[in-house]
């Protein structure tokens, strides 16, 4: 059986929600467990080019701002041809 791995990013105040919607769709679930997932704080970064359309900060600045990582293990079967 392939298994693969999944990396979400997301604002910290969206975590519950991501946590909640993998539960609910059994991404979570290794073998007899599930809330099988590893969770980090990271910092994200992006810049906003001349044509981009910001929702936060400016163009041709580099933002930082903090991100929650979550990291679980598919298996193949989860995952649609």
């Amino acid at each position: 059986m392939d298994i693969f791995k999944l990396e979400i990013f997301c604002q910290p105040n969206q975590k519950e929600q991501v946590l909640n919607t993998l539960h609910q769709h059994g991404v979570d679930r290794v073998g007899n467990y599930d809330h099988c997932w590893a969770i980090s704080m990271v910092e994200g970064s992006h810049r906003a080019l001349d044509d981009a359309k910001p929702v936060f900060g400016a163009s041709g600045l580099v933002e930082s701002y903090p991100l929650v990582k979550v990291e679980i293990t598919i298996n193949q079967p989860l995952i649609p041809p």
